[in-house]
C-alpha cells in the first residue's frame, strides 16, 4: 500500500462522516490540534497509537480501517473514457471510501440480523459471444422472477438481491464501477450526480457492472470486432407502443421525435463495438427509457432508484 495510506483514510473518512477538523478534534477528546490534524492528514506526521484510537472511535471505526487492514477491496484498474489510467492517490481515496462504507454498513446488518452472503446465480455461466451475452441476461431474469417485462427499479432490485450500492462522486469519464468486497460481498458504486448522468444512463451503468461482477469476459478479437461492425453498423430499435403495435427502425435511442400520447419502450440490440460484454448484458436484461404523457400536461416518467 501506499506510505501516505493513512493520511488519505483519515481525510475520507472524515469526510464521509461529514465532520470538519474541529469537530472530529472535539469528538476525539481534544487529544490531538487541528495542526497535528491538518499535518497527519497530508501525510507530514503520523499519529501515534492513542490518536488512532480516538480518532477511530470518534469516526465509529476500527483501527484496522487506518492501516488498510479491515476490509480487503478488490480494486479494479479504473479508467477513464479517454482510456487515461487514474493516478495512484485517486484509486487509494477510493479504495478508502469503500472500506470505510462498507465496514460501517456490515456492521448495520449485524445489528440488525442481516445477513452478508451472496450466491452468484449464474456463477457457472461462461461468456465467450454476443449469443452467451444474451443468454446469461435471459437466465437471470429467469432465476430472479423479472418477467419479460421491463425492470420498473434497477438497483431496488439489485439491493434485494444482496448487492450493496454505494453512492460517491467519482472522477471526470467514470460513472460507475463493481468490486468484492472480501472477497464474498459484491459492491456497486455509482455517481448519482445530476450534472454528470442522466436516470437512463445510471440504470444502464448499474446493469453493466452487475455483469462484471456476475460474469467473466474474455478480451474481444479486434479483427472478429471490424467485421461485425461492417454487418451492424447502427443499433436497431425495437418500438413498443402503447396500444400494443410494435415497429422497427434503426433511429437514435433517444427517439427525440416520439408523439404525444405514445410510450416509447426501447429494446436497444447490442452494438458491434461491445460484442460479448458487459453492455450486451445490460442490454438485453431490457432497461427501457419511458416518456409518459398525461392529459393535464407533459412530464418525464421518473424511474426510481432506491
Amino acid at each position: 500500500m501506499p506510505d501516505n495510506t493513512l493520511a488519505i483514510r483519515l481525510r475520507e473518512a472524515r469526510l464521509m462522516r461529514g465532520l470538519s477538523m474541529d469537530k472530529l478534534i472535539e469528538l476525539a477528546d481534544f487529544v490531538v490540534t487541528k495542526q497535528s490534524l491538518s499535518r497527519y492528514e497530508r501525510g507530514i506526521m503520523r499519529p501515534h497509537a492513542n490518536v488512532i484510537s480516538a480518532l477511530a472511535k470518534a469516526l465509529d471505526i476500527s483501527e484496522d480501517y487506518f492501516l488498510g487492514t479491515n476490509i480487503l477491496i478488490d480494486m479494479p484498474m479504473l479508467r477513464t473514457t479517454s482510456g487515461d489510467k487514474l493516478q495512484e492517490d485517486v484509486l487509494t481515496a477510493i479504495e478508502a471510501r469503500l472500506a470505510y462504507w462498507t465496514e460501517r454498513l456490515l456492521a448495520k446488518e449485524r445489528t440488525v440480523g442481516i445477513s452478508g452472503e451472496f450466491r452468484n446465480p449464474i456463477e457457472d455461466f461462461q461468456v465467450s459471444s454476443l449469443e452467451d451475452a444474451i443468454q446469461a441476461a435471459d437466465l437471470l431474469r429467469r432465476l430472479w422472477h423479472c418477467g419479460d417485462g421491463p425492470i420498473a427499479s434497477v438497483l431496488r432490485l439489485l439491493e434485494r438481491k444482496g448487492i450493496r450500492i454505494m453512492e460517491d462522486e467519482l472522477p471526470a469519464g467514470v460513472y460507475g464501477l463493481s468490486t468484492w468486497a472480501d472477497r464474498r460481498l459484491p459492491l456497486i458504486v455509482l455517481d448519482l450526480r445530476e450534472d454528470k448522468t442522466t436516470v437512463e444512463r445510471l440504470r444502464f451503468t448499474a446493469a453493466h457492472e452487475l455483469a462484471h461482477l456476475l460474469l467473466s469476459f474474455p478480451p474481444v478479437c479486434g479483427k472478429a470486432l471490424q467485421q461485425v461492425r461492417q454487418l451492424l453498423p447502427f443499433p436497431q430499435v425495437r418500438i413498443h407502443r402503447r396500444d400494443g403495435r410494435r415497429a422497427s427502425r434503426r433511429a437514435d435511442a433517444r427517439g427525440d421525435d416520439r408523439p404525444e400520447g405514445t410510450v416509447w419502450r426501447f429494446h436497444c440490440r447490442p452494438s458491434a463495438r461491445s460484442l460479448g460484454s458487459p453492455n450486451d448484458f445490460a442490454r438485453t436484461l431490457r432497461l427501457v427509457v419511458r416518456r409518459e404523457h398525461q392529459e393535464e400536461g407533459r412530464r418525464l416518467g421518473r424511474i426510481c432508484l432506491s
